[in-house]
């Protein structure tokens, strides 16, 4: 049985998304950062939303990390 990973939206910013999966590294979190990167900007923005991909059973703590290191702004 395959088990399908999490995908774990980090929006647009590759620089904040390398951060993210730093940390949850760090964290001991098996994690890949899908980088969909824009050819016109240098790698600095992605063309669309950048992703980590966690499993399942490290999805919440993973979650956690992105909210904890850059909260969602309420104002979105």
């Amino acid at each position: 049985m395959t088990v399908e990973p999490v995908r774990i939206p980090v929006g647009y910013d590759l620089i904040r998304a390398q951060v993210l999966e730093a940390a949850c590294l760090d964290a001991g979190i098996e994690v890949r950062l899908i980088r969909n990167e824009h050819p016109e900007t240098g790698s600095l923005i992605a063309l669309q939303p950048s992703y980590l991909l966690v499993r399942p059973e490290d999805a919440e703590a993973a979650q956690a990390i992105v909210d904890e290191t850059y909260p969602p702004d309420p104002t979105d």
